[in-house]
Formats: structure tokens, sequence, C-alpha cells
């Protein structure tokens, strides 16, 4: 019984494991395998609470068939000191899907 209990916390662990940090970092690499690459704009910069070391920005832009989408990132501190209202940027995202989407310069990949 308690082998049984101490198996079930176990898996319960690592799938909460497993879709906390891995489904993300699998996601983000096919946007930057798969995405398409649309302007974007940054229209929102907020910066870290209280002694939080990450940022977040909100960008918008407009889908390959017109429609407008918006979406929020978090950034970290060095790239949040260089993010400005207005800027321009280049978003990741899948074909007809508003999300995922990813701001190309702050997505932690660089494409090749």
């Amino acid at each position: 019984m308690f082998v049984g209990l101490v198996l079930f916390i176990g898996c319960a662990v690592f799938y909460a494991g497993y879709r906390k940090m891995w489904i993300p970092i699998v996601r983000l690499e096919a946007l930057y395998r798969e995405g398409l690459a649309t302007p974007g704009t940054i229209i929102v910069v907020e910066p870290p609470r209280g002694d939080g070391k990450v940022g977040s920005v909100t960008y918008a832009f407009t889908q390959p068939g017109g429609e407008s989408c918006e979406a929020k990132q978090k950034v970290s501190m060095q790239e949040f000191a260089a993010i400005r209202v207005g800027q321009s940027v280049t978003v990741l995202h899948l074909d007809g899907q508003a999300k995922p989407s990813v701001i190309y310069e702050y997505g932690g990949y660089r494409c090749e």
C-alpha cells in the first residue's frame, strides 16, 4: 500500500514538472522551427514586481489573414532595459493561430 502511494505521488510530481518545464520548451522550439515570422509592435512594458527578475511585455501583431492579435511574454531584466513601447519586433506564430506566439528577439533562441 505504501509503495503504491509513493509511486502515485512520484508520478504526479513528474507529470506536473513535465507539463511546467518540458512542454513549454518543446512548444518554443517548434515556433522557431516551423513558425511564421510576422512584424509586431510592443504596446505595453511592465516592470518586474517587487524583487522580481523578470518583466513582461505585451505585443500586437496581425496574422496573414488580417486578424489582429495581442499576447504577453516574460523578459529578463537584461532584455527589459532596452525595450520601449512602439518598438518593432518579429513575432513567431503558427499559421492561423494567435497562440502560441513568441517575440523572436526575446525568445532565447536564434535561427541560423
